[in-house]
């Protein structure tokens, strides 16, 4: 993309030309929304699991605060809830792992990853509710919003790697 702001700012002309996509070996047209699919789907996936991981976390942590249970201590076990589903789901259906070899290293990876976010989250929720304890679940859905987009890429990168042997 810098280029073609390049080729702007120095006066350079270019034109656009219509090309075709090749998928393994055959030439077709893009197909906008099956194209789209394929290469946006572990993203929607992970999505999809994300949000049903979230509506259990808030769900939990609203019945335990609710019954006057810390938000600090409501969140942990929420989490903990929430982060056993998740991991299940993110190694079955997202990033289809489930008959890797390296399930143990994955387990571990996930588990840092997983208290390193249920601390960072849990101390937000907990420095946030002495100051807006009436919108606290609303902020908890922020907090975890913020962090999925985060968790996606490590969890990506370097939780369910892919072995390129």
């Amino acid at each position: 993309m810098n280029f073609l702001k390049q080729m702007y700012y120095k006066n350079i002309e270019f034109d656009t030309i219509p090309i075709e996509t090749i998928y393994e070996g055959r030439v077709k047209n893009f197909k906008l929304m099956k194209d789209s699919y394929r290469i946006y789907k572990e993203f929607l996936k992970n999505m999809i699991s994300s949000i049903l991981c979230a509506v259990l976390d808030v769900g939990v942590f609203y019945l335990l605060a609710s019954e006057n249970i810390s938000v600090f201590n409501a969140n942990i076990i929420a989490r903990i809830i929430s982060g056993l589903f998740d991991f299940a789901i993110n190694k079955k259906c997202v990033f289809h792992r489930e008959k890797s070899s390296n399930s143990f290293f994955e387990g571990c990876k996930y588990t840092i990853l997983f208290i390193i976010q249920m601390l960072i989250g849990s101390l937000l929720v907990s420095i946030l509710n002495q100051y807006y304890a009436k919108w606290i679940v609303f902020l908890k859905i922020g907090i975890n919003v913020i962090m999925y987009v985060i968790n996606f890429y490590i969890k990506k990168k370097y939780v369910f790697v892919e072995n390129k042997f």
